[in-house]
């Protein structure tokens, strides 16, 4: 009886062990995924400002860039 409580005893020892390292790479994951989903969020709502301040900038008769928009020189 005292051998089979011990191994037992071992066997969820084990699988605490294995509980214990699955839930450190999830969170693990979980910090890296959250890292570059607020990476591709920020690009992606600066490169929608950018493309909104070129838009408006053609339309402006003052604008510096607009009229570089306009007159299709890219100075080559």
């Amino acid at each position: 009886m005292t051998v089979t409580c011990t191994k037992v005893q071992d066997y969820r020892a084990l699988l605490r062990a294995h509980e214990a390292r699955d839930r450190a790479i999830m969170v693990a994951n979980l910090d890296r995924v959250t890292f570059w989903s607020c990476t591709h969020t920020l690009v992606l709502l600066g490169v929608g400002a950018l493309q909104v301040y070129m838009i408006r900038s053609m339309f402006e008769d003052n604008s510096k860039l607009g009229r570089l928009i306009r007159s299709g020189k890219t100075g080559y």
